[in-house]
């Protein structure tokens, strides 16, 4: 019986760690992604004009949503994702 039961809690136990190194993982992309945006953005940080290099080198997509009819005005909702960091709400 407590042999079940250290098998249970060890089988919990490479469960947890492999979740624990699989958000490791993931936090490390995360990290290298923006370290990657902030050294494209510091090339374009006193910009005046917006242009076609600067859209490419940090935008990846831009979606626009359907128009709607909002208390007699006109609301689309437009979503910018940036290049390595996404849509930033």
């Amino acid at each position: 019986m407590m042999s079940r039961r250290y098998e249970e809690e060890q089988a919990s136990l490479e469960q947890a760690i492999s979740e624990m190194e699989k958000q490791q993982e993931e936090s490390g992309r995360e990290k290298n992604n923006i370290e990657q945006f902030t050294r494209i953005i510091k090339d374009y940080a006193g910009i005046e004009e917006l242009s076609a290099a600067l859209l490419n080198a940090l935008i990846e997509k831009v979606t626009v949503g359907e128009p709607k009819e909002v208390d007699g005005e006109r609301i689309q909702e437009v979503k910018i994702y940036y290049k390595f960091i996404g849509n930033i709400s």
